[in-house]
């Protein structure tokens, strides 16, 4: 992870699962923000934290005001694939009926696949452009807002979703606690992460698409998600590293970042927000490319170093 940084152990912040203060600088460009690991547990912490005004302003523009979406009509046709995959999973392995919660529900995909399948399905979005994307005859409750913004009761939920949120969160370990409260004694939490410990994490380094700064504040290992759920009442049940959605393309668009100018803006130039048609050179980059970083990440989820991790956990 590199050399130690300047920090005094006695006077650095404490990490926020494990209370170490010995740090490893993992991005190599320290401006305008960087990445230290704690040496005791791998959690990465992005700094300086932005503030909470700043945060807000970077999730303004998400989704395209006509239509909610965040992509192009392609694109948004193979999400909704990957979304129906992930929600009949989550019916198989949790089995079917009862609450759901999804917080960070985003454009609410999963919430409506979930609905389908005959849940009972309730969001958070501090985005509250969501309702946008939300079509009619699908019961499905969002909350504008946090989860701290909300008072559900203890135990009301079957299954809980934290898909690609935590690591935005400035209190993961206030989060898991909210959530320990909130779910059933034998419910499922659903929760899916980058993961800092990948392959492509540690070759691309601040390139890295899944690290996205200053967004992410946090960055999980395996182990440092692992011992979060554990100091907050819960017991993992199962780990994948394979995600067909993300890993893929967390190489191809970090492979172009690093690559600079151009290549860098291809996720941008895919955002229906932006109004911009695609580069054809880049395009047509991307494309060959593809194959091979489909290949990466599947060599590398299979030993245990995927680009993203999902977690399922149970209170213990």
């Amino acid at each position: 992870m590199g050399e130690l940084t300047e920090h005094d152990p006695d006077t650095a912040a404490p990490c926020r699962i494990c209370g170490g203060s010995t740090r490893a600088p993992f991005t190599r460009t320290p401006a305008p923000y960087e990445v230290t690991t704690c040496l005791t547990c791998g959690l990465g912490e992005t700094t300086p934290l932005p503030p909470a005004e700043e945060l807000r302003a970077l999730y303004v523009g998400d989704y395209a005001a006509d239509h909610g979406r965040k992509f192009g009509p392609f694109i948004e046709f193979g999400r909704r694939a990957f979304i129906r995959t992930l929600a009949k999973r989550i019916s198989r392995r949790a089995g079917p009926g009862g609450r759901v919660l999804d917080i960070g529900c985003g454009d609410g995909k999963l919430l409506r696949a979930l609905a389908e399948l005959g849940y009972e399905c309730t969001g958070t979005e501090v985005n509250p452009r969501v309702h946008e994307g939300l079509p009619d005859g699908i019961e499905v409750n969002v909350a504008a807002g946090g989860l701290a913004e909300t008072e559900f009761a203890t135990g009301s939920f079957r299954i809980v979703v934290l898909r690609h949120v935590l690591e935005h969160l400035p209190e993961p370990l206030d989060t898991l606690r909210e959530v320990r409260r909130i779910i059933a004694p034998e419910g499922s939490l659903v929760i899916a992460v980058p993961n800092l410990a990948s392959w492509q994490a540690r070759l691309m380094r601040e390139h890295w698409f899944h690290l996205d700064l200053p967004r992410h504040l946090f960055h999980f290992t395996p182990s440092a998600l692992e011992r979060a759920l554990v100091h907050t009442g819960f017991r993992v049940e199962r780990t994948s590293h394979f995600s067909l959605e993300q890993n893929p393309y967390g190489w191809l668009q970090s492979g172009l970042t690093a690559g600079g100018g151009r290549w860098q803006t291809l996720y941008d130039q895919l955002r229906s927000a932006q109004a911009r048609r695609p580069e054809a050179l880049v395009l047509a980059m991307a494309v060959a490319a593809m194959p091979l970083c489909v290949g990466l990440g599947t060599v590398e989820s299979l030993v245990g170093a995927g680009g993203t991790i999902e977690t399922w956990a149970r209170p213990s």
